[in-house]
């Protein structure tokens, strides 16, 4: 894999789409919540996400004046604005940052192409090779080991799969029978990453933005006091309740296989993915402590 900042020079080589002026081609939002490599360039642009719960404790602690100067110094753009909903980053993830751009479009320059990364997880540059000649850029689709609806209740509990059947029967009920048979798939799309054309994010927007708010007032309490896998466990400890963001990714991958099926021009790229030494760390501690809490709970039954 290559390293974060020969990544960045690739993209820097299509700055030159950008140099016309407005509207731009295109624009890629990358999503911040701490300091990281700074991917910046006329295209990738970093947004702070959460800003609004900036000083709240979240899974990485609460945020010290030193790096929360670096997101305020070096993200050109954050998610709060009137109207907006920064405030539920912690639960939602990456389309808080999505939701600015879709309101606040004109002040990426109105581009012609939008793009949604996160500075852990990036589509490869060659997804700017001739831009123009599609419709939409997705990640290369990855193959589980069972279908992608067991996967989501395997690692986030059964509250998850629940609260996607009952929004899309309340709101998108002609959907129902498709969202059933993509969650029945193996292969899928992850990552909440995308480069579309204008076009097909504001309409993607506008799709999601009701299932969002479906979600946000939806008792998965009352469906997770019944669950104890050991996942379900962790999850709650590593990620605090950032169970809507889980139900946005996947829904997101459901929403551009439904696109793919619809015969719009795309191609897809590979993903690069960075993870810090502390984030695996981490990661394998609460892992272990999730186990240790299920043989507990399992051992008092």
């Amino acid at each position: 894999m290559e390293h974060d900042d020969s990544i960045l020079a690739n993209y820097k080589k299509y700055d030159h789409l950008n140099e016309v002026g407005e509207p731009f081609l295109v624009k890629i939002l990358v999503s911040y919540i701490k300091p990281s490599f700074l991917f910046k360039s006329k295209i990738l642009t970093p947004i702070h996400l959460g800003r609004v719960v900036e000083n709240v404790d979240s899974k990485d602690g609460v945020q010290s004046d030193e790096k929360l100067n670096w997101l305020h110094e070096n993200c050109e753009f954050n998610d709060d604005f009137e109207g907006g909903i920064s405030e539920h980053n912690r639960r939602i993830g990456f389309f808080t940052g999505s939701y600015w751009a879709w309101k606040n479009y004109e002040k990426l320059g109105n581009p012609k192409y939008f793009g949604n990364f996160g500075y852990r997880k990036l589509l490869d540059a060659s997804a700017l090779d001739n831009l123009s000649d599609y419709e939409m850029i997705l990640p290369k689709p990855e193959h589980l080991t069972c279908p992608i609806g067991d996967q989501l209740v395997k690692f986030h509990g059964k509250s998850m799969i629940i609260a996607i059947e009952e929004a899309i029967k309340n709101i998108y009920p002609e959907e129902l029978e498709d969202v059933h048979n993509y969650f029945a798939k193996q292969d899928g799309y992850f990552h909440e990453l995308y480069i579309l054309n204008k076009n097909l994010f504001f309409d993607y927007c506008a799709w999601l933005w009701p299932l969002i708010q479906f979600w946000l007032a939806f008792d998965f309490e009352k469906y997770n006091e019944q669950d104890h896998t050991v996942s379900q466990h962790y999850f709650a400890a590593v990620a605090e309740k950032r169970d809507v963001a889980f139900l946005i990714e996947r829904i997101t991958g459901y929403y551009l296989y439904k696109l793919t099926q619809k015969h719009h021009k795309y191609k897809e790229v590979e993903v690069h993915k960075f993870f810090s030494e502390e984030f695996m760390k981490n990661f394998k501690k609460n892992m272990l402590s999730s186990i240790r809490n299920k043989l507990k709970n399992e051992a008092s039954e």
